[in-house]
């Protein structure tokens, strides 16, 4: 009588299953690569290309005034054994702000270019959401995974190559907003 019921129970458990799997094989489910699409964008590449011309344009802009610290570094150390020791420490110390100076100009503007590259793939970010949202509403969606986070899945549910064609024609590109960083001033031969 025990085996009877037990066998009833995985029987009915079973036939459950059974009314429970149409349901779910039903269901529409997406995967997107969502880091390919946030690298190979036009849009993240027209942030990119914009960055490096900032960041190439500042560094530039900060090799000069590292020459001219060099160079000043140079003269005063040539000025030491002919001022007095006071005059020295003095122009020492003038020396040693004006590095300081340009090292915290350098850590804000590469804080500035961080929060520029930020805002802008933020743009692109929410136009993709937009985009994945808009898919899920046209192809009756019910799960849309990111492919970094699954381990397997059938190609065919793969949507990265329209979503990047979507993304590409909507937002071909990103205009980077302004740094905040003022350039730093120009470096000044010590003593004078």
């Amino acid at each position: 009588m025990r085996k009877l019921k037990l066998l009833l129970l995985l029987g009915g458990l079973f036939a459950a299953a059974m009314v429970a799997a149409p349901a779910y094989a039903q269901q529409n489910i997406a995967v997107v690569d969502i880091q390919r699409i946030m690298r190979d964008s036009n849009a993240t590449k027209s942030i990119t290309a914009q960055i490096e011309k900032q960041r190439n344009a500042y560094q530039q802009e900060i090799t000069k005034q590292e020459n001219d610290l060099r160079n000043a570094e140079q003269e005063l150390n040539k000025q030491r054994t002919i001022i007095s020791p006071e005059a020295f420490a003095e122009r020492r110390r003038a020396f040693e702000q004006r590095v300081g100076n340009l090292q915290r100009d350098v850590q804000n503007r590469k804080r500035e270019l961080d929060k520029s590259f930020s805002v802008a793939s933020g743009i692109v970010e929410k136009e993709l959401n937009a985009i994945v949202g808009a898919l899920v509403e046209e192809r009756k969606l019910t799960l849309v995974l990111a492919r970094s986070q699954t381990l397997y899945y059938n190609p065919q549910m793969e949507v990265t190559d329209e979503v990047m064609k979507r993304l590409n024609g909507k937002l071909p590109s990103v205009t980077v907003p302004p740094t905040a960083a003022t350039p730093a001033a120009p470096a000044k031969p010590a003593g004078r």
